[in-house]
């Protein structure tokens, strides 16, 4: 990340840019949406219980602790729910934190490749068509050998990462996907209106924790596969040999896409997003149709 390939540059800026303000308005979102629902599942019912005059509720936030008496959970409640709701949250921020991490490192890639992307596909625009001046020459293909270093940077942090992440996304999408099944089945559960906002909200940010790395999964892919093209637009046929050669040899490395994975089981990718959604749907299905009451003999 501190080599000088990977800096922004005048070139460069209205991409690292856009992505900067992408990832900026991500967190916000998936922050902000965390946040809301902790607020509903810890401190709304205090604010319910104190604007309604009722006396403060006995349910805690997490657990009730049933293996102590009842006397000693009813005199250190106010100790156990300020454990709970100071933990909880912390828990909370470090989980929005690492999952932005990730989600950060893979937009270093996007962007990366579509930085390169723009510096192919702008090569030889300065250089007229047929101009047989070795300098110009000599300017481009230093052009391109700078395009080739930073493509061969780009494909060691890939593989960095991909070793970072390998054990990380997969965990991640495997909870993911039993936590989007059981909140959809715990929404047909009556409930208070601040648990029934926690529930939607928590299904919101556990639907954008795998829908995120997917989502960058497949623009990685997709900008990797645009280098080819990118390629093929530089004025090669008029350059020399030695152009002709490393453009070639570009290609047919560029031809294999990059793809992130999950512990080399499943690809990052919106496929698979669709796929958990579409199973966790299904398994939501099943249990309703299970637990309605039968109506058949009515």
């Amino acid at each position: 990340l501190d080599s000088e390939e990977f800096q922004d540059t005048n070139e460069s800026s209205t991409i690292v840019g856009d992505s900067k303000k992408t990832y900026t308005r991500s967190y916000l979102m998936y922050a902000i949406t965390s946040n809301i629902s902790y607020f509903s599942q810890v401190i709304a019912p205090v604010f319910v219980n104190l604007i309604f005059g009722s006396s403060l509720t006995t349910e805690l936030p997490i657990c009730n602790y049933y293996f102590l008496s009842d006397e000693t959970r009813k005199n250190y409640f106010v100790f156990w729910f300020i454990y709970q709701a100071v933990g909880m949250y912390g828990h909370m921020t470090y989980n929005v934190t690492i999952d932005s991490f990730l989600a950060g490192l893979l937009l270093v890639t996007e962007t990366q490749m579509r930085v390169i992307n723009y510096k192919l596909t702008n090569l030889n625009k300065e250089v007229k068509h047929g101009t047989d001046d070795k300098a110009n020459e000599d300017k481009e293909m230093s052009k391109l050998k700078k395009c080739l270093r930073h493509y061969d940077l780009v494909l060691k942090y890939c593989s960095q990462v991909q070793n970072l992440i390998n054990v990380t996304i997969f965990i991640q999408f495997g909870i993911g996907s039993v936590i989007i099944c059981v909140t959809l089945c715990a929404l047909l559960l009556p409930s208070k209106m601040e648990t029934m906002i926690f529930m939607v909200t928590y299904f919101m940010a556990m639907t954008m924790q795998i829908f995120v790395p997917g989502w960058l999964g497949t623009k990685i892919r997709h900008e990797s596969q645009q280098l080819v093209f990118a390629a093929y637009n530089t004025d090669w046929i008029s350059r020399s040999k030695s152009f002709k050669r490393n453009i070639m040899i570009f290609v047919e490395r560029a031809n294999i896409p990059i793809q992130m994975t999950g512990l080399k089981m499943f690809p990052l990718s919106l496929v698979t997003f669709t796929s958990i959604m579409k199973t966790a749907y299904s398994l939501f299905t099943l249990i309703r149709n299970v637990q309605e009451p039968d109506v058949v003999k009515h």
